[in-house]
């Protein structure tokens, strides 16, 4: 994950809650059951009410849909793609005023339970034409098959997990690389720029950290390297010794952990205080300012972490947007994954600019979406993933995360489609 002029908490990456897409997935056939039978059953008026199709929508009327945590300890994650869409959708009126656009926003506070709900809401709504989001891994899994069985597009900016590519949603789509791709860029830097072919693969034990770490090892093999030792560390504990012994009665010439930034950070600390001084590499949920203030400057000095996310001062139309994003909302700088929130927005909008105003015509459309964004090229393939094949290597130095460089990752590597 990433933060334009500082680093936010990867709880908006997906959240340790919503990395347990499993557990989600276990309560959600009751979940979106009961949702089903309150969208097409009786209405507290004792009539029948219908999903709305959103079909052929008029101009003035149309609505895009915003599923996300507008509130709780993650709402600066939703605010960050509600201030993206408000100023993609400003920039479509000015040049559109014959068909404008509204914003329609439904608040889920970060929680996938609270996803279907806000789904249903957002189908009855026939003025919406499509949706942005939901944000988070574990939101749309709750939500998409609601979305997905009324036909209405959804775009998410944020959510990376593999596997949401792979359930045969055909209204899914995202303007974020998977972790499918970040994994393994982050198993090729290893292996060809650390030079490490022997590594120590660990992971946090929820869905989100075992997920990555498997896409890390399954990549090693492929590509000269091997796994030396799989172990997994309890994410609230605050004792790693036995991972550390491990590790050290290991051959592993490097230790990559599935993790998010507070366990990631103490187990390198423990690692460095124990005397192992491997290269310590880690997924988008460690690149956070607090990894360094857990593990101390000193041992967090040289670690390195991939994203398969835009970095602005890289890529030039995201210093653009930048610019832009400041001056209108007066921030100091935007939130994690705004430059893919306008770009998921904007292939909405383009598709609307097209003539399409219904769900179906619009959905179609993302299909052969083709256009240079913000956060980089936007085309989706056939599972919905944007085409992707960088993954943005950072380095701790000087007491923060810094670019180091960039790796390709060809399609033949890459996990999920």
């Amino acid at each position: 994950m990433k933060v334009m002029g500082g680093r936010a908490a990867p709880r908006g990456h997906a959240g340790r809650a919503m990395f347990a897409r499993k557990k989600v997935l276990g309560v959600l056939v009751i979940g979106v059951a009961g949702v089903l039978v309150a969208a097409c059953g009786s209405s507290a008026s004792g009539k029948t009410s219908t999903t709305a199709t959103g079909s052929g929508v008029p101009c003035g009327k149309m609505a895009i849909g915003l599923v996300g945590p507008l509130t709780g300890p993650d709402s600066s994650f939703g605010q960050a793609d509600e201030d993206s869409a408000k100023l993609a959708i400003d920039n479509y009126n000015s040049a559109h005023p014959n068909c404008k656009v509204s914003l329609v926003l439904f608040d889920t506070q970060g929680i996938p339970s609270n996803t279907p709900p806000a789904a249903t809401k957002a189908i009855q709504n026939s003025d919406i034409v499509a949706v942005l989001g939901p944000e988070f891994s574990g939101s749309v899994e709750a939500g998409e098959p609601i979305f997905n069985q009324a036909g209405m597009p959804t775009v998410t900016s944020d959510a990376t997990a593999i596997d949401l590519s792979t359930h045969g949603w055909k209204v899914f789509h995202r303007t974020v690389g998977s972790d499918g791709v970040e994994a393994p860029g982050e198993a090729i830097f290893t292996v060809k720029n650390l030079h490490a072919t022997s590594v120590a693969v660990i992971n946090n034990g929820e869905s989100y950290g075992a997920g990555i770490a498997q896409a890390y090892a399954q990549t090693l093999p492929k590509i000269g390297g091997k796994v030396a030792l799989k172990a997994t560390i309890n994410p609230s504990a605050s004792n790693y010794s036995s991972t550390v012994l491990a590790i050290k009665g290991s051959s592993a010439k490097a230790v990559y952990c599935g993790c998010l930034y507070p366990e990631a950070a103490r187990l390198l600390k423990q690692l460095r205080q124990g005397g192992v001084s491997l290269p310590f590499i880690s997924d988008a949920g460690s690149i956070e300012s607090s990894f360094v203030s857990i593990a101390g400057s000193s041992a967090a000095t040289g670690a390195v972490a991939g994203e398969a996310a835009v970095i602005t001062s890289r890529y030039a139309p995201a210093e653009t947007f930048l610019k832009q994003y400041v001056q209108k909302f007066g921030a100091s700088a935007a939130q994690t994954y705004a430059p893919e929130g306008y770009d998921a927005a904007n292939a909405i909008l383009k598709a609307i600019a097209a003539g399409n105003h219904s769900r179906s015509a619009i959905n179609k459309y993302l299909a052969t979406e083709s256009f240079n964004g913000v956060s980089g090229h936007i085309q989706f393939n056939s599972n919905g993933n944007v085409i992707t094949s960088t993954v943005n290597v950072l380095s701790v130095k000087s007491g923060s995360w810094q670019y180091l460089t960039q790796v390709s990752v060809p399609a033949k590597l890459q996990v999920g489609g």
